[in-house]
């Protein structure tokens, strides 16, 4: 008794995201290990400011870690290409990205921080996304 996970409840938001995101990189697309695993809701208030964020990493270390330094950054910030390069930096405060047999701390640390330039750069004219 006890032992077995019989059910897991997870509550509804309260209201719907502007943006979400859940990405897997690896080199299957299914049945292998992921190499990074990204997810993210975004809340964006009418006048283009950030109400809400809430990002994670997978993969990168023994457990999976929320950008909080991220998420705080962002806060009541308008999304520009300057305050998105500013929130990829960041990253590194969050997260110290893992060497294993599976792929390299430089190349996750790339990879996760692109996935989290994509997501928050969606609101920007393409000519301000790159990187």
């Amino acid at each position: 008794p006890g032992e077995l996970i019989e059910a897991i409840e997870i509550p509804f938001l309260d209201k719907k995201p502007t943006r979400i995101l859940f990405r897997k990189v690896g080199t299957r697309a299914a049945q292998a290990i992921s190499k990074t695993v990204a997810a993210g809701l975004l809340w964006l208030k009418k006048e283009g400011t950030v109400q809400e964020l809430r990002f994670a990493l997978g993969s990168m270390a023994p457990t999976v870690r929320r950008l909080k330094t991220v998420e705080s950054f962002c806060l009541g910030k308008r999304i520009t290409r300057e305050v998105v390069d500013r929130a990829c930096e960041l990253l590194t405060q969050d997260v110290s990205p893992i060497d294993d047999i599976r792929s390299t701390r430089e190349y996750r640390l790339r990879v996760s921080q692109n996935i989290l330039r994509s997501f928050l750069s969606f609101p920007l004219p393409l000519r301000e996304r790159a990187g």
